[in-house]
């Protein structure tokens, strides 16, 4: 069964378009995904080809997420109910709850700017962070309390978020730290501190921002991950790829950060893919140590 054999399509939707163009960039794109969905088609839902039709840029994450766990030899299962992916980890299991969240409506206060900048401006960036937390929140505070009630997963589990970024502008510009970061820590701005007469060397750090402000007022914490509350979110998978970006070896671009409160955490160097940000707190200070894995 393929994937881009259904009919009743809107023909301006993404799944529409690369179902009947004939531009080789779509032949190539749609061919990639029909191979990747033979790696995936064992363990998908019984929804996701419907859902793909409707909502392009998360089912496409879902499945490149867990094509990419497969290669990399990860032993994964897939229910029709709970997190999108499990994996089955020496006596643990982990969940890895998938979602691309969209941009607001453009006229909204919040809305990222289709634009191109060479770097990402502050305002934009914190717009930017805005998506991801409410991306944080829709999984976490509204669907891990369902999923232990209804006992799909358990008190012990690992519990793992995996953000894509794709469907909001400026997203894969580089930053430093990533947005991911300063999504679940609280980091500003990075400043330097000049000694005038040179006497010591100048000193690199960040501001402090613990808060974020929308275009209605409302307050949105950056501090996750040193949030008691969200002690039962192990850690964040980021990405920005698409469909039409899919990278080789997959996984180059993931981004994982640890939660240093995780009641349950993930083992440090589990995945291997891409970097991983691994925070240590010592009093008052975030140390975080960066792994780039090749593959």
């Amino acid at each position: 069964m393929k994937l881009f054999d259904l009919d009743d399509v809107a023909e301006e939707s993404t799944y529409g378009i690369l179902k009947n163009s004939c531009k080789e960039l779509h032949i190539a794109t749609r061919v990639y995904l029909e191979n990747l969905w033979v790696i995936y088609e064992p363990y998908a839902d019984n929804h996701f080809r419907e859902q793909i039709r409707h909502d392009f840029a998360a089912r496409f994450w879902e499945m490149y997420l867990a094509c990419t766990l497969i290669q990399n030899n990860f032993d994964i299962a897939s229910n029709n109910a709970g997190p999108d992916i499990c994996l089955n980890l020496n006596d643990k299991k982990v969940w890895i709850e998938a979602i691309a969240p969209k941009n607001t409506a453009s006229n909204s206060r919040d809305f990222v700017p289709y634009k191109c900048p060479l770097s990402g401006g502050s305002a934009q960036d914190e717009k930017i962070i805005l998506r991801f937390t409410n991306a944080i929140s829709e999984k976490f505070e509204k669907k891990y309390e369902s999923y232990l009630k209804k006992k799909l997963i358990g008190q012990s589990d690992i519990y793992v978020i995996g953000i894509n970024g794709c469907q909001i502008p400026s997203t894969r510009i580089e930053r430093s730290p990533p947005l991911i970061v300063k999504t679940v820590f609280p980091f500003g701005q990075q400043k330097v501190t000049y000694d005038l007469k040179g006497r010591v060397k100048p000193k690199w750090s960040f501001e402090y921002k613990p808060l974020i402000k929308k275009g209605s007022g409302v307050e949105i914490p950056t501090t996750i991950f040193i949030n008691e509350n969200y002690k039962m979110l192990s850690g964040i998978l980021y990405s920005t790829c698409d469909a039409f970006n899919g990278l080789e070896p997959k996984g180059n671009d993931f981004i994982f950060v640890h939660n240093p409160f995780a009641l349950n955490p993930l083992p440090v160097g589990t995945f291997k893919l891409g970097r991983e940000f691994v925070p240590k707190i010592n009093g008052e200070l975030i140390n975080i140590s960066v792994t780039t894995w090749k593959i």
